[in-house]
């Protein structure tokens, strides 16, 4: 069983799809009890949505206290659990089948909500997950939080709502609040490794390394590890990293690599793989970055006293941090939890952290004010910037990179050219702005010179005979060139004779005498 847990994936539910798509409206639920239902898809169609045409089994997943309360779609590795009650899904993979996945069928599958799965077998409840019995007590726990979870879940849903109209900057910018430049990093993040067998101090180093990797530089994490992100905008213009759906990420395989990485060194906790403690975790980011001259200065906090103002100072320097809580908090957890966790933010209420639960939405940002703060630690990174390229953008077809510092790089489509004066224009990329300057390529046309490339027109200097078309009144003006226009007649006085037209040559007649070119209309192109 352990060994499927290693391989397992587990996707975030991207609740807010179905939010956008429907209508809230009031509902039953089989209760009789009111309850806001932000989605009404069908089972089916949910599975169409999420993982798309395929042959899937569709069986019943009890709940605590409903044998019929979600519904468990099986694929060719993928999953989904859909909730009868809500009209949602709460989870789904289109990566790996689900944990229940190849569990004797005798076993009765109880799920209560992302991470807690269980299943029932001679009158015994175990948990899944951690592949242990739980006792009466806890069960009852797990049975009367149903209701309050359900109201959470849609809670949290109208919540992700609201918060995804506003923006990071505008909650640093409430009073007694900071977060740390680019919190929607860890708002937004989910590639993060699997918390497997207790490795969640190794979830939080993955965390803060990509942090790092993404805003300060890139050499923190070797590429073949980094997990980018693609998000498709209208114009360069609307790109804006606060937009991103995800964040970038590690690669699962990178979780891995740490774990034994730490394991093969003995940077462990009293022989356990997978847990390492932070003066071992100082040790293991000294073997990884000094090779690529990145310095830090590492800072912990080994007791309780002032860990709540070491973990704001840490904030305040744009810093993430590690901490260790202990203690339960009913309205996260009912557990009594030993985790780690990642800050990045505090204000009145507490510091918020995120939980580093892979597939749960609503753990991204938790105030663990009603936990106990064991330890925490933070590191300063003092290396020089590097760019990133973990955020990826798309735009008409064209490709390319943005780092959070602003710079920007492009793959470019097609480049083009723009007229720019008579002597050069711009080549390059329209999409991304990226041009050089190129000379003309012109060729002749009708008194001008035409570029080939850009289209860019100049008038040449023409050298011209005059032919008169009507005498004393108008002429023609022609070039070798072609280029032919029609002037009027501009004459001068001769002493003694009637005046003539100074270019043509024919003789001015009637009131006609105009003595300056410059007076005179020409048809100019």
């Amino acid at each position: 069983m352990k060994s499927f847990f290693k391989t397992a994936t587990f996707l975030c539910a991207m609740f807010v799809l179905f939010v956008t798509q429907t209508q809230i409206a009031v509902g039953k639920s089989r209760t009789d009890e009111q309850i806001i239902q932000i989605s009404d898809y069908t089972v089916e169609q949910v599975v169409e949505q999420k993982l798309g045409e395929g042959s899937y089994v569709y069986e019943k997943l009890s709940s605590f206290s409903d044998p019929n309360r979600f519904i468990l779609v099986e694929g060719n590795n993928c999953y989904l659990i859909y909730d009868n009650e809500l009209k949602d899904f709460y989870e789904f993979s289109t990566e790996s089948n689900s944990v229940y996945y190849g569990l004797n069928k005798s076993f009765l599958k109880i799920y209560h909500s992302p991470t807690f799965y269980f299943y029932k077998y001679e009158n015994k409840v175990y948990d899944l997950y951690f592949g242990k019995e739980i006792d009466r007590e806890e069960v009852i726990k797990f049975t009367s939080s149903e209701k309050a979870l359900i109201q959470s879940h849609l809670q949290s849903k109208i919540n992700y709502l609201n918060n995804s109209l506003k923006s990071s900057y505008l909650i640093r910018e409430s009073k007694n609040s900071k977060f740390i430049n680019g919190s929607y990093y860890f708002e937004n993040l989910d590639n993060i490794g699997i918390n497997i067998n207790g490795s969640c101090s190794y979830v939080a180093l993955g965390m803060v390394m990509s942090y790092y990797d993404t805003f300060k530089n890139d050499n923190v994490i070797d590429e073949e590890y980094d997990e980018c992100v693609m998000q498709s905008f209208v114009n360069l213009s609307e790109i804006n990293l606060h937009s991103y759906s995800f964040s970038p990420g590690i690669k699962e395989s990178f979780h891995q690599y740490l774990i034994d990485y730490g394991f093969n060194r003995g940077y462990n906790c009293s022989g356990l793989k997978y847990c390492i403690m932070f003066d071992n975790m100082v040790k293991l980011l000294n073997d990884q970055l000094s090779p690529k001259n990145i310095e830090f200065t590492p800072f912990i906090k080994n007791n309780t006293y002032d860990a709540i103002n070491f973990c704001k100072n840490a904030i305040d320097s744009d810093n993430p941090v590690i901490i260790w809580i202990s203690g339960t908090d009913e309205e996260i957890d009912i557990r009594n939890l030993s985790h780690e966790v990642v800050a990045y933010g505090y204000d009145d209420e507490g510091i918020y952290t995120h939980f580093g639960w892979k597939n749960a939405l609503n753990r991204r940002k938790v105030c663990i004010s009603n936990y106990t703060i064991k330890q925490a630690m933070y590191i300063n990174l003092e290396a020089e910037h590097f760019c990133s390229n973990n955020y990826k953008w798309r735009v008409e077809g064209v490709e390319g990179t943005i780092c959070p510092c602003g710079k920007m790089t492009c793959t470019h489509g097609e480049f083009s050219y723009v007229k720019y004066n008579e002597n050069i224009h711009k080549y390059g990329c329209s999409k991304c702005n990226d041009f050089i300057d190129s000379p003309h390529n012109f060729y002749v046309s009708n008194g001008f010179k035409i570029c080939y490339d850009c289209g860019q027109k100049v008038h040449i200097n023409h050298t011209f005979t005059y032919t008169p078309i009507l005498l004393g009144r108008f002429h023609w003006a022609n070039c070798d060139c072609g280029y032919s226009k029609k002037e009027t007649c501009i004459g001068m006085s001769m002493v003694g004779q009637t005046p003539v037209c100074i270019k043509c040559g024919a003789i001015m007649k009637g009131d006609i005498f105009k003595l300056k070119d410059s007076e005179q209309n020409f048809n100019k192109e």
